[in-house]
């Protein structure tokens, strides 16, 4: 027994030894490349299926071969996958990326843009035109039955006429609306959406103060009270909504549009949206902003119901009117109009709006005011400077901006805000606006694009009330004078900037380049839209990567 357990230490003993020699050994060695790797082999990972459908996905979902791309000098290949751009190289540079599953678009002679935005559009009331009468060049109660027999019932149960000028919704009276439409109940809007003529039949769906208001009103409705109107009003049935609204998008997209934001919308809309989202017939991104007067927004405000935010649709918060309209005399300013007594007048205190702003930065909503006259956008910066905000609260929109001389657009300097212009309104504002504001106020009026110097600028074009046409804001805008922008810069500053503010970043992006990490939301065009003649056409819409050819109307 006492053997065996000698036997037994000799051994143990002798492995030892055998072990501290195998460690001086390998110590020696490992400076030795071949005896390291004997001693020490590397790990085998074995190529699995989780590592080989990773590499599958290295491969581009899509790629533009052939054409200039916005930013970089010369032919350009880009390269799209899982809905970002993933490169902006030469051609020969990203051959490897290809595969037999990548879509190939070839466009040579072509231009790649980014997406463009519509900042501002009313999309329902765009969609309901296509049943409403086109008022525009009525002007008497035998033109106004005329344009109304060519009108369908909205919500089935009453009409609506857009579009009547300034000068007809002055003289045209009740009695003339009970004429031309006896017995109907009809809505007629001014052409700037923000008035309109009632029928007394259309009260009935009133309560008894509102349907006393509107007649002592003599059934000429201008803001606030033409709104409030319009909000009780049966909605239009999804089934009919849904495909106006497609259509409307469809027209956008045509126009090398790939996102709108829609101002002052119901839940009706959003509805709409979403069924077509779901059927897979929403053609570009849709950023919603609800009416602050209606239930859905009160809803979204209080935690009642929760922010809807699906791939396409974004309900991102909330509009307010803190004015009228210049047209209508009722923009809030500083000063008097030119041709009348009165400033017009806000709708809000500036406590009031200050609650308003922060209620919405709690449920992290954005807030679009809109803003005409310089007293307007003043009250903005006022609360604005006094507001203790979240830090993460999101940028302030101020909408139209039109009125603002050298002092206001000043105040706005550091401030959390975002300016959403409309660059035609300054020439389809001609035939009244020096009548409102004189010569000395009109010089420095309708600022647009040089509102950069003091926020970010995004463009939008007000559908319905003016129609889409990106690129012709585009050309409004970089007509601006360089000096309006700082001493440093130039005409090419100015094309440039005008560019960056009809794309998802605004100007707040510096410019309009496609660049790696962007969202894949491109637009390839037959040329440089920023040539006039010939008119650019769009070939292919990308949005979030997913293509769409644009067939030619």
């Amino acid at each position: 027994m006492t053997g065996q357990v000698a036997s037994k230490v000799r051994t143990t003993s002798q492995r030892v030894q055998h072990r501290i020699v195998l460690v001086l050994l390998a110590t020696a060695c490992l400076g030795c490349g071949a005896v390291r790797r004997f001693l020490i082999p590397p790990a085998v990972t074995p190529v699995s299926k989780a590592v080989t459908g990773q590499r599958r996905q290295e491969f581009a979902d899509v790629m533009i071969l052939g054409g200039h791309v916005h930013g970089h000098a010369g032919p350009r290949a880009v390269v799209i996958r899982d809905g970002v751009v993933t490169a902006v190289a030469l051609s020969s540079e990203v051959t490897q990326l290809r595969s037999g599953a990548t879509q190939l678009i070839k466009v040579a002679g072509g231009y790649v843009t980014p997406g463009l935005v519509d900042a501002h559009v009313h999309l329902e009331g765009a969609a309901l035109l296509a049943d409403a009468a086109d008022l525009r060049r009525v002007g008497t109660a035998q033109q106004l039955a005329k344009a109304m027999v060519m009108t369908s019932a909205t919500g089935g149960e009453w009409l609506w006429g857009f579009g009547l000028s300034q000068a007809a919704f002055a003289a045209l009276q009740p009695s003339e609306v009970e004429q031309a439409c006896p017995d109907l109940p009809v809505y007629l809007s001014r052409d700037d959406g923000h008035a309109a003529l009632v029928s007394a039949a259309l009260t009935k769906w009133l309560p008894p103060d509102l349907r006393d208001e509107v007649v002592a009103a003599n059934y000429k409705l201008d803001g606030e009270l033409a709104r409030h109107v319009w909000r009780l009003l049966p909605a239009q049935r999804t089934e009919r909504l849904g495909p106006l609204v497609r259509v409307v998008l469809d027209t956008l997209q045509h126009q090398g549009i790939t996102e709108v934001h829609t101002m002052g919308e119901s839940s009706a809309l959003v509805t709409a949206l979403v069924q077509l989202e779901r059927e897979g017939r929403l053609p570009v991104r849709v950023k919603v902003y609800l009416d602050t007067a209606r239930p859905e927004a009160g809803d979204l405000i209080d935690g009642r119901t929760k922010r809807l935010h699906t791939p396409l649709i974004d309900v991102a918060g909330i509009k307010l009117w803190l004015d009228g309209t210049l047209g209508a005399g009722t923009a809030a300013l500083l000063q008097p109009y030119s041709d009348r007594q009165s400033a017009g007048q806000l709708r809000y205190s500036d406590g009031e709006l200050g609650l308003r702003i922060a209620d919405a930065d709690r449920r992290g909503l954005q807030v679009a005011l809109h803003a005409i006259g310089d007293a307007a956008v003043a009250q903005v910066a006022r609360v604005l400077r006094k507001l203790v905000r979240p830090a993460q609260a999101q940028l302030v929109r101020i909408e139209h901006v039109q009125v603002v001389p050298p002092e206001v657009r000043e105040a706005l300097w550091g401030l959390p805000v975002e300016c959403s212009v409309q660059p035609r309104h300054a020439t389809e504002d001609a035939s009244f606006a020096k009548a409102r504001l004189g010569a000395e106020r009109l010089t420095w009026a309708y600022p647009g694009l040089a509102l950069v110097a003091q926020c970010p600028v995004r463009s939008g074009s007000d559908m319905p009330v003016s129609p889409a046409d990106p690129m012709g804001d585009w050309r409004v805008m970089a007509a601006t004078d360089p000096a309006q922008l700082g001493v440093d810069a130039t005409r090419g500053t100015v094309e440039e900037l005008a560019l960056a503010a009809l794309t998802a970043r605004g100007t707040a992006g510096k410019d309009a380049a496609v660049r790696a990490g962007d969202t894949a939301d491109l637009v390839v065009w037959d040329h440089d839209p920023r040539i006039a003649t010939p008119p650019a056409k769009p070939l292919w819409v990308i949005v979030g990567g997913s293509t769409q050819q644009v067939l030619a109307r």
